[in-house]
């Protein structure tokens, strides 16, 4: 299937885990791609160790859509999953894509960091609620539901999960409401029991605060790019995205934050105690900032390439090279007029005019103050 690309990928083929394992041995590898049935070592177990010992590898996993175990033990250790049987064109694209994030994060320790991860702690009480809500005889799906999208680190893991190939969706989905539908309850408790993925955060009070404060902020910002996208009339599709790229837009902070706590920590006193905004902070101590590990992260996790660059762009949505109204504008605007709010962390970037300039949408912005003000005051759905 591979062999269009001989002269261009540096590949090594093995015929079972132990034998994938010799070879890593003496060629670590960029990606690695196992089928998820096979003798001695399965998929999952042959991810799950070369997440161990060689985090920073890619790892893609290809199975069948009835395996509802396979997604459990394989949701931590791969980044992405694809269907079986799986043309050339769609692994391909996969592998291209994940090379191509892997790429653009430029520091060694924060892709290294991205790439091991096996999911994004989230807060105690948050983890707590969900826990019990799902082991409650009166369980409901759109209470749970409800506990997934308060929290963006949980809401990001169900996306992945419920848009990877296992479910062969016919649609995007970027509603928690819609994901937990799909999914079921007893898929959502086995993630939750049984693979562990929303794991809470056991950090220090200040650190706790912290990804308080940041999921407060999202969630406001997702509810506003939602209304600020219908309001410009964008179609449902770029609605969903808006939204759903508003709630992530600061997933790229919480790996810093749970990782390394003490190297955040420095960064909120360098914006306590100086000029710097807080993009700038991130890269002064880390030498990148929250919307390039977002996208980076989202990327590998194969969200779709326009929440991608939505949360990527969206503190300088001047660079990107899509020059048209979509879901970046709805973003960059909210996150913009969010800051209002000084009791969500505050990010210091100022509006983007001359993008809006260029979009024919700077006289707009009165009527976007007041879709903020109007959110605040209940007077418009969240």
């Amino acid at each position: 299937m591979l062999r269009s690309k001989r002269d261009e990928w540096d590949m090594s083929f093995a015929i079972g885990g132990e034998e994938a394992l010799d070879h890593l041995k003496t060629a670590p590898a960029d990606v690695v791609i196992s089928d998820m049935k096979m003798p001695k070592m399965d998929g999952a177990a042959l991810l799950t160790e070369v997440h161990r010992l060689y985090p920073e590898t890619i790892r893609i996993v290809l199975s069948g859509f009835s395996e509802t175990e396979a997604v459990i033990r394989t949701v931590g250790p791969s980044h992405q999953y694809l269907a079986k049987p799986c043309d050339p064109d769609t692994l391909m694209s996969a592998i291209d894509r994940a090379l191509r994030q892997r790429a653009t994060m430029k520091s060694e320790a924060v892709r290294n960091l991205v790439t091991g991860l096996r999911g994004i702690p989230t807060l105690p009480t948050t983890v707590y609620e969900l826990l019990k809500e799902i082991e409650s005889p009166n369980a409901s799906v759109g209470a749970v539901a409800e506990t997934i999208a308060s929290d963006v680190a949980m809401t990001a893991q169900i996306l992945k999960l419920v848009n990877s190939a296992y479910f062969g969706l016919p649609r995007e989905v970027n509603d928690p409401l819609q994901a937990v539908q799909m999914l079921g309850l007893e898929t959502i408790k086995a993630l939750a029991l049984v693979a562990n993925i929303f794991g809470k955060f056991d950090g220090g009070e200040e650190v706790l605060r912290d990804i308080d404060r940041i999921n407060r902020r999202s969630l406001k910002i997702g509810a506003l790019a939602k209304a600020v996208a219908e309001a410009e009339g964008f179609d449902r599709a770029v609605v969903q995205q808006a939204c759903c790229a508003g709630v992530l837009a600061h997933i790229g902070s919480l790996p810093l934050i749970t990782e390394w706590p003490d190297r955040w920590l420095n960064v909120v006193k360098l914006v306590d105690e100086t000029d710097y905004g807080m993009t700038d902070a991130e890269r002064h101590e880390f030498a990148t900032n929250h919307a390039e590990i977002g996208a980076f992260l989202l990327g590998l996790w194969g969200f779709n390439a326009d929440i991608v660059e939505a949360v990527g762009y969206h503190h300088n949505p001047g660079d990107c090279t899509v020059r048209e109204p979509n879901a970046l504008t709805a973003v960059h605007v909210s996150q913009y007029l969010v800051r209002k709010d000084r009791d969500s962390f505050c990010d210091g970037c100022d509006l983007d005019r001359d993008y809006l300039a260029d979009l024919g949408l700077v006289d707009r912005i009165p009527d976007w103050e007041e879709t903020y003000d109007k959110l605040e005051h209940g007077s418009i759905g969240r």
